[in-house]
C-alpha cells in the first residue's frame, strides 16, 4: 500500500449488478471508499452498507431524473475525502473496471506522480469481456484530494470530477486502460442512449450529441490481451 491515503468515490443509483464487482477489483488497492446512493430502488443500498471497506455512506431520497444532482454528489464526497485525511482520490461509476497493472502501479504512480490530474484510455468492453472497442475516449479520474470549493453550477452533465481549482493543474494519460462495461451489449447500448437523449433532448450538455453511443458504422474491436487484465465479478 502506498504512504499516500488513496481513496475511492463513488455515486450511483440503481446498480445491484455491477456494485459488487467495482468494490472488489478495487478493495485491497484503496484505504476505502465514499459513496453516496442516489434514489436506489434496487439492492444498491444494503450492498454499499455492507462494503467493509466503506468509510461514509451517503444518502439522497429526492426522486429526481438521472444525474440530476451529480454535481453535488460528487462534492459531498470530495468534501468527505478531505475529512476523512485523503492523499488522493479516484472517482469512479460502478459500470467502470481499471486495468488491474494500473491498480497493481498506484502505489508508484501517487508517490511520483506524472501530474497533478491522472487520466486513463477509456474503452468500451464490446459483446464479450475479451474484447472492446477501439476509440479516442479518456477519463480524469485520480488527483489529489481538494477542496472542492467552489464546485461547478448544479444541473449539468459531464463535467469533470476534479474541482474548478485544480483546472489549470498538468494533466497526464496514462497508458492504461479503464474499461466500461456499460456498452457490452446492443441493450445496454441502447439504454444508455435513451436515458441521456431523455434527460438531455436538446444535447446543451454534449453539444455533439448522443448518436455515437449507438454508431457502429466504424466499428473496430481489439482483443484484450493477458497483460492488460481487469478484474470482474
Amino acid at each position: 500500500m502506498s504512504t499516500q491515503k488513496i481513496l475511492a468515490l463513488i455515486a450511483f443509483r440503481d446498480e445491484e449488478k455491477l456494485l459488487p464487482g467495482f468494490f472488489s477489483h478495487l478493495r485491497e488497492f484503496v484505504a476505502g471508499f465514499l459513496a453516496f446512493d442516489d434514489c436506489s430502488t434496487d439492492q444498491s443500498t444494503k450492498i454499499a452498507r455492507n462494503e467493509p471497506g466503506m468509510l461514509e455512506f451517503f444518502e439522497r431520497h429526492v426522486p429526481s431524473a438521472d444525474h440530476h444532482f451529480e454535481v453535488q454528489n460528487r462534492e459531498t464526497l470530495l468534501r468527505a475525502a478531505r475529512r476523512h485525511g485523503a492523499d488522493w482520490v479516484l472517482c469512479g461509476d460502478a459500470d467502470e473496471r481499471l486495468e488491474t497493472r494500473f491498480l497493481m502501479n498506484l502505489p508508484a504512480i501517487v508517490n511520483d506522480p506524472p501530474a497533478k490530474i491522472i487520466g486513463l484510455r477509456m474503452v468500451a468492453v464490446w459483446e464479450n469481456l475479451n474484447q472492446y472497442r477501439l476509440g479516442h475516449s479518456r477519463r480524469f479520474l485520480l488527483f489529489p484530494a481538494t477542496d472542492p470549493q467552489p464546485y461547478y453550477p448544479p444541473g449539468h452533465l459531464h463535467l469533470p470530477w476534479f474541482p474548478p481549482a485544480l483546472a489549470r493543474e498538468s494533466r497526464a494519460v496514462l497508458d492504461y486502460h479503464l474499461y466500461h462495461l456499460g456498452s457490452l451489449t446492443r441493450t445496454d447500448r441502447m439504454g444508455r442512449y435513451e436515458k441521456f437523449k431523455r434527460i438531455d433532448p436538446d444535447s446543451k450538455h454534449q453539444p455533439v450529441g448522443y448518436d455515437h453511443l449507438i454508431d457502429e458504422s466504424h466499428l473496430v474491436l481489439a482483443p484484450i490481451p493477458p497483460e492488460r487484465a481487469f478484474r470482474y465479478e
